[in-house]
């Protein structure tokens, strides 16, 4: 930008220096080596060379791919869909009552296929928009099946001959209630819940192969000690399968006060360290140990889920960043373009015709804070700040300069005979002048009178 005779500014063409100063040089050095001024061949070989990043890929219908795509990760999209998988459930909740009607059924069956078509349409739009990563995904495998098991529903045709396809048409629409396992994948915290359950049923299945040898072990001394079929407690521990239940039943800590009274029915004077032994060992320690478990998983799980969130939320800040710097290249390189130089009668001008090239919605990545538009715009607002504030400063010192010379003026002059009469032989060399006190004390006034005329002026 160079200022002309007239006090205006012309725009030039940018240079390479410009243009490695907004972080663009790799993708503008082609046109620079066809294009450019004589003096940037220079500065070309000054420039170390950087590694060209790797542009993502387009599809050829890109277009119609954005549109998808913001349909799939639109949040409206998901309330919808988490509200029609309330209402399906409900729908279904409400056709096995003994007291509805054919009419309301009929409707229910309605809006049943009409919730499976909005599951259909999900499911093509997630499909389309992640084609490969959509089978990675557990609960996008689970949706597809729900979807395959609807199908089936409908394609599959109603006998009261066949009880086997009426079997199977009745466990399919059974199974429909499994739909509502569809808001896992929509609420954050059921997916964490999820996950750690997941991961908890590796880590517990050595505490439950434990806990089970320790059952095994107790129901084999139980069924031999307490089973005996002339005097024993048949009931609970007559089998083998009666003494593993009775055993599951202690390790809830249900009950167990009435198994062991029973065992004293029996006269099994010993059967309190029986029951009291397996009690300790079952719940206090494996079933405490499994909880604990349960909880860690539970806790990381939650852990792992907020770094995945965060990582997603920092490839989103990215392409946002990406698409923003894009924007400007293409404003810098069609800018770079023009072929004839614009005139800017001032620096105002300039500005306010490059914030034309943004809109209101528009993100700025401010690489260097001076050469940003919102950083000029701060900068020239604060100057004519700076203005105001200086003019009204001299007007301030204006008035106060001209009070107090008008009152100096009026105190000199009811002052100056008073002076005038005292003779000359009565001045004493070092003595004061008998009007200097009243001259003091009237310039006291006139800087008191100032500072009430400096207040009303600067509130």
């Amino acid at each position: 930008m160079k200022p002309t005779q007239n006090g205006g500014f012309v725009l030039p063409r940018l240079s390479h220096k410009e243009f490695k100063h907004v972080g663009m040089v790799d993708e503008l050095k082609p046109e620079l080596d066809d294009k450019g001024e004589p003096g940037d061949e220079d500065e070309l070989e000054d420039i170390e060379e950087e590694p060209e990043e790797t542009e993502p890929k387009t599809r050829f219908d890109q277009s119609f791919y954005d549109f998808n795509n913001a349909i799939a990760q639109s949040r409206l999209f998901h309330v919808f869909i988490m509200l029609s998988i309330v209402v399906d459930a409900t729908i279904i909740g409400l056709e096995s009552t003994q007291n509805i009607t054919d009419n309301e059924y009929e409707f229910a069956e309605l809006m049943d296929d009409l919730f499976v078509s909005v599951f259909f349409f999900e499911f093509f739009i997630k499909l389309y928009v992640r084609p490969f990563d959509y089978w990675k995904s557990p609960s996008h495998i689970l949706d597809f099946i729900l979807l395959v098991m609807a199908l089936m529903t409908e394609l599959v045709p109603e006998s009261d001959n066949d009880s086997t396809t009426s079997s199977v048409l009745k466990m399919l629409r059974t199974a429909r209630t499994l739909k509502t396992l569809k808001l896992i994948s929509y609420i954050e915290g059921l997916k964490a819940l999820s996950k750690a359950m997941v991961r908890m049923m590796k880590n517990v299945v050595s505490a439950i192969a434990l806990l089970f040898m320790w059952m095994f072990v107790f129901a084999m001394l139980g069924s031999h000690f307490f089973g005996d079929e002339e005097d024993g407690d048949l009931e609970n521990w007559g089998t083998f399968a009666l003494a593993m239940f009775t055993l599951f039943s202690l390790v809830t800590v249900d009950g167990w006060t009435d198994v062991s009274d029973r065992l004293v029915e029996f006269q099994f004077e010993y059967s309190y360290w029986f029951v009291i032994t397996f009690v300790v060992i079952a719940y206090f320690l494996l079933f405490s140990m499994f909880v604990a478990v349960v909880i860690m998983e539970i806790q990381n799980s939650t852990v792992d889920d907020r770094e995945q969130n965060l990582a997603k939320r920092k490839i989103t800040e990215s392409e946002m960043r990406r698409k923003v710097l894009e924007k400007e290249k293409q404003g810098l390189m069609n800018l770079y373009q023009k072929p004839e130089s614009k005139y800017y009668k001032n620096l105002t001008a300039l500005i306010n015709d490059l914030k034309n090239t943004y809109h209101p919605g528009d993100e700025v990545v401010t690489e260097d804070l001076c050469t940003s538009l919102s950083f000029i715009g701060t900068y020239l607002t604060t100057l004519d700040l700076f203005d105001k504030n200086v003019q009204i400063l001299q007007d301030l010192y204006q008035k106060a300069a001209f009070v107090l010379s008008h009152i100096m003026e009026e105190d000199i002059k009811l002052n100056e005979p008073e002076i005038v009469k005292q003779p000359d032989s009565s001045k004493k060399p070092d003595a004061a002048p008998p009007g200097l006190g009243s001259i003091i004390s009237a310039t006291l006034r006139a800087r008191s009178k100032a500072a009430e005329v400096i207040k009303k002026a600067w509130p």
